[in-house]
């Protein structure tokens, strides 16, 4: 039924919404494999990785899903639509280039890592590409995280974000390095580097394992997830009608 809203309802509401500017991308990559060692000889080191190429990420869409569905025509007359399957739409992110070019030579060269299963190019005429394992180059520990910057989500003390959503990237690889543009020209800008992200999954709210300890994994509030708990354990049917 419809009611009246009040205008401190609505200032309510505006007051409070999510600014797309506030976010963190952190990557994170194998140790085993090669890919580390394969990118430390190009001069991408793993503090670089760890710690500051997320930060030069300048552009960012938090992840997509969507069902792929079928029909069904069981019931005369009526047409029923189902899901089959849980599909992940690619991530596309943008970056700041460095002047050492560790930014471009990060991805650039994570995409020469799954392709070089057949040795380093050396400009051979005869050579031949082999790819590699998808244990070897695909990132189970990736994480994007979306904040705000006001009062109520910092910690004044030290400084941490209370209040953020995140996503876990499971099997997340490079699979395009878009063209990067140059031009002459005073003010021409910073040079900016664009890549698309495949993976096999992602997983919104926390996965660590004190946030599981506590109930808060998986976007979960540890009251409601107590009370779901003891509800589907049947301790709290005498309240039920």
């Amino acid at each position: 039924m419809p009611k009246v809203i009040a205008p401190t309802d609505i200032k309510y509401l505006l007051g409070n919404l999510s600014r797309p500017n506030y976010y963190q991308m952190n990557f994170s990559i194998p140790l085993i494999g090669g890919l580390s060692g394969y990118l430390a000889l190009r001069g991408v080191d793993p503090y670089f990785i760890n710690n500051e190429v997320g930060l030069l990420c300048n552009a960012a869409s938090l992840p997509g899903s969507n069902l792929a569905t079928t029909e069904s025509y069981n019931f005369h007359g009526n047409k029923e639509t189902m899901a089959h399957t849980l599909m992940y739409d690619s991530l596309r992110l943008e970056f700041y280039c460095d002047n050492s070019y560790k930014t471009l030579k990060f991805f650039e060269h994570w995409i020469g890592f799954i392709a070089s299963g057949g040795g380093v190019d050396l400009g051979q005429s005869n050579y031949s590409r082999e790819l590699r394992y998808p244990d070897e180059y695909k990132s189970n520990a990736c994480k994007l995280y979306k904040f705000e910057n006001d009062n109520r989500s910092v910690d004044a003390t030290s400084l941490n974000i209370t209040r953020f959503i995140d996503y876990s990237f499971v099997g997340l690889f490079p699979v395009d390095l878009f063209e990067t543009p140059l031009n002459y020209g005073q003010g021409s800008g910073v040079t900016q580097v664009s890549v698309a992200f495949n993976y096999d999954r992602h997983i919104p709210g926390s996965i660590n394992t004190i946030d599981i300890l506590n109930l808060k994994n998986n976007n979960f509030i540890p009251l409601v997830a107590n009370t779901i708990d003891r509800l589907n354990n049947g301790l709290l049917s005498s309240f039920i009608n």
